[in-house]
């Protein structure tokens, strides 16, 4: 779900599936988590 979604916002699989497997992995630190994809999509 979020590689598909990630794929056409961002256009890579590559920061995406890293986010997503930590995501999965840390739940508790959507916070952290967040931060880091947030710069990450930011263009």
């Amino acid at each position: 779900s979020f590689t598909g979604l990630g794929k056409h916002e961002n256009g890579n699989l590559e920061p995406i599936t890293l986010t997503g497997q930590r995501g999965t992995q840390a739940l508790g630190c959507q916070s952290y988590e967040k931060v880091d994809v947030e710069e990450e999509f930011k263009p």
